[in-house]
């Protein structure tokens, strides 16, 4: 009973502190799952774990509950703007939107995986988006860089897996979250269910980064 009490006194305290500082929170929260998530993903798979791609995790954390924050965004603009349904903001907006924040997190694990997870290198990497590569003029130049940073970075197959349950699973699972949960807590709910998400979509990300690089030195 005394346990139960305290699970009670812990939540009430974490949603009251969500309210005041959701984005502190959703920080605090988003560290602790994709760290947690990275560990086990890597213990499972290899039976021993690498610090500096925890780090680099780590490092990401802060940038993954912000780009969350916008997912779940998109949700609140479905219900002012096309249908207040759960089912419908959740689909349209952070299970659609979603399956982008998976894209990056693939990308971030090849390039991490490519360059012994170097931050400087994972910023180059981003950069050449930017970059003006010469033929095409206009909008159409930078379309070239994304198609091509998307080969070189985010493996199909495992990202078609990730889309499959984003929207199966993640549809019934939002569809709970926006009819149930209080506002200020659905991202945090998100987080807290994408803790097992990740332990999947970890293992998936490890294993077509390496397929993917390894693909690049026997090339070379």
């Amino acid at each position: 009973m005394e346990v139960m009490e305290n699970i009670q006194k812990g939540y009430e305290f974490y949603r009251g502190f969500q309210a005041i500082h959701p984005h502190i929170g959703n920080i605090l929260t988003a560290e602790a799952v994709y760290i947690t998530t990275d560990l086990i993903s890597q213990i499972f798979e290899n039976r021993r774990v690498n610090w500096k791609k925890l780090g680099y995790k780590a490092a990401l954390g802060p940038a993954y509950a912000l780009g969350l924050e916008g997912v779940m965004a998109t949700g609140d603009l479905v219900g002012e703007y096309v249908s207040s349904r759960p089912f419908v903001k959740g689909t349209l907006g952070p299970n659609l939107f979603g399956n982008v924040l998976n894209a990056v997190f693939f990308a971030n694990d090849t390039i991490g995986k490519r360059h012994d997870y170097s931050m400087v290198e994972l910023a180059k990497e981003w950069a050449s988006l930017l970059q003006d590569g010469g033929g095409r003029k206009g909008i159409g130049k930078y379309w070239d860089n994304v198609k091509n940073f998307w080969k070189t970075n985010v493996p199909n197959r495992e990202f078609a897996y990730s889309v499959a349950v984003t929207l199966t699973a993640w549809n019934a699972f939002q569809w709970a979250n926006y009819k149930y949960i209080e506002p200020e807590m659905t991202t945090a709910t998100t987080l807290g269910a994408t803790f097992i998400w990740l332990n999947f979509l970890s293992l998936w990300s490890s294993r077509g980064s390496k397929k993917k690089v390894c693909l690049e030195e026997h090339l070379k």
